[in-house]
């Protein structure tokens, strides 16, 4: 390889022939000798250290080359220390702890490293206890480290002073927002994470779904969009423990957000309600969750009603609204057959046998309440029903949840997220749900304590569409549908 001519090189880039050039004419040279941008403090500083602070950032012929020289040493040092940095950045945000910050100092001078250095780099900060990024940290790791090396110990001294330090920024920060705290403020932090929870979970069933759908080449070069639903996706053939838990958190965040708007609703009032934003109704409704958090986590259980619009009587309780989960109600079916073959056999008629259960179910389900309550009591029925559900996924022999029964299991769930959903009011969607929880049939032989819920559910959605435009049907549909041919029947 033929030697470069430097002086020749200078001469080329000193157009104006004043014997200098400046940083900005090193920048362009560095990028079309090596293709790479570098940073223009680097010019400067390389200029700085090698020529000398009074140059007034000017470099002369004489020191061309070394100024180059010490250009390429500092980006070279940048690349390393960059990757040196993402390895310390463990939770992804760009920015390194202060001892974290000073583990990365000693890493890079080695030897060399100095506290002349590093005090330097912290009392150039403006705030000095904050979290240090890359940009404001490498111009000080790529300079030549001045003063007398440190020893061990006193590196461990400035570790400890940094963490007390960090400490006593946490509990003062921690009593501030006591202080200041107030509904508004934890609304604004909860809807912070409910934000930064939802983005996570899209992520995650966007790689999922191209996992299905495309296999690992799809998951391998992922674009960052997701999958298109015009492509076929492939059956399911089992379910992961996993997914039967997010369906059942599901239903009852359905169910808990609808209870949670007729609570603020009665707190600030309708007329109030009517008038927000929708993005002031969910502060609204944050507000009472998160104190309802608060109390389920204790496990205040009997302070509901102490809660935002908790305090409104309610005629029917939880378990007469939607009643038990699917296994109670199937070891009380299979205790009233018992029952019912004993009393047969002492010799009572249908109709006693029914009366009998009708008032044992009523006894089992009499008692009013209030909208804190009712929040309370769909709380508790959720930790149930997810108690259930794992013991029997985690059962071994006959009592264990096959594939089959697992598929089966997230079917009937999206089934009652569907009923959650549809419904309007908290009432209406309780009871559709519950209804949807257990297997209904036509005309029941014994007492169906689902009956009078089927019954109610009617008349409220008839309330409901009360004053609203019927849906127009056509005479054709009218009668492809059977209608048009039973009033016909009938009129004959």
């Amino acid at each position: 390889m033929p030697e470069v001519d430097f002086d020749a090189v200078f001469d080329a880039l000193d157009l104006s022939r004043q014997g200098f050039l400046l940083p900005e004419q090193l920048q362009e040279f560095y990028l079309a000798l090596y293709y790479e941008q570098v940073d223009i403090r680097h010019a400067q500083a390389a200029i700085s250290q090698i020529c000398g602070p009074s140059t007034q950032s000017t470099c002369d012929k004489k020191h061309f080359l070394d100024v180059l020289t010490e250009l390429d040493r500092r980006k070279c040092l940048e690349e390393k220390v960059y990757w040196d940095f993402q390895a310390l950045d463990r939770d992804g945000s760009h920015r390194l702890h202060l001892n974290d910050a000073l583990l990365l100092f000693r890493a890079t001078h080695g030897e060399n490293f100095s506290f002349l250095m590093w005090n330097k780099f912290v009392a150039s900060r403006v705030n000095r206890e904050d979290d240090v990024c890359f940009d404001e940290i490498k111009m000080w790791l790529c300079m030549l480290p001045e003063g007398d090396p440190c020893r061990e110990e006193e590196v461990e001294k400035e570790e400890d002073l940094i963490n007390k330090r960090a400490e006593m920024d946490w509990e003062e920060r921690e009593e501030l927002l006591k202080l200041q705290e107030d509904g508004h403020t934890l609304a604004a932090e909860a809807r912070q994470q409910q934000q930064y929870q939802a983005e996570f979970k899209y992520h995650g069933r966007r790689k999922l779904n191209r996992w299905n759908k495309g296999g690992v080449e799809a998951v391998i070069f992922d674009d960052g969009t997701d999958w298109g639903e015009d492509v076929q996706q492939k059956a399911k053939n089992r379910v992961g423990v996993t997914e039967l838990l997010a369906a059942l958190d599901e239903k009852y965040h359905l169910l808990r957000e609808k209870l949670l708007e007729e609570m603020a609703k009665i707190h600030i009032g309708e007329v109030n309600w009517l008038s927000l934003s929708e993005s002031e109704r969910q502060e609204q409704l944050l507000q009472v969750q998160l104190k309802a958090d608060q109390l389920f986590q204790n496990r205040h259980f009997d302070q509901a009603s102490s809660l935002p619009g908790g305090g409104q009587p309610c005629d029917q309780n939880l378990r007469a609204l939607m009643g038990e989960i699917y296994d109670d109600q199937k070891q009380r079916d299979q205790d009233q057959t018992e029952q019912t073959n004993r009393l047969r056999e002492e010799g009572r008629s249908e109709e006693e046998i029914y009366q009998i259960f009708e008032n044992i179910y009523r006894d089992f389900i009499v008692g009013s309440t209030t909208t804190g309550d009712l929040l309370s009591d769909l709380q508790q029925r959720y930790e149930h029903e997810k108690e259930t559900l794992l013991g029997k996924l985690q059962a071994d022999g006959t009592s264990a949840l096959g594939v089959s029964e697992r598929i089966l299991a997230l079917v009937y769930l999206m089934r009652q997220h569907r009923c959650a959903r549809d419904e309007g009011k908290f009432d209406s969607a309780v009871l559709a749900t519950g209804i949807a929880e257990r297997f209904q049939m036509y005309r029941a032989e014994r007492f169906d304590s689902d009956r009078s819920r089927q019954e109610q559910l009617a008349a409220e959605r008839l309330q409901q569409r009360r004053g609203r435009k019927p849906t127009q049907i056509t005479e054709e549909d009218h009668i492809k549908s059977g209608r048009g041919l039973g009033a016909g029947n009938q009129r004959r």
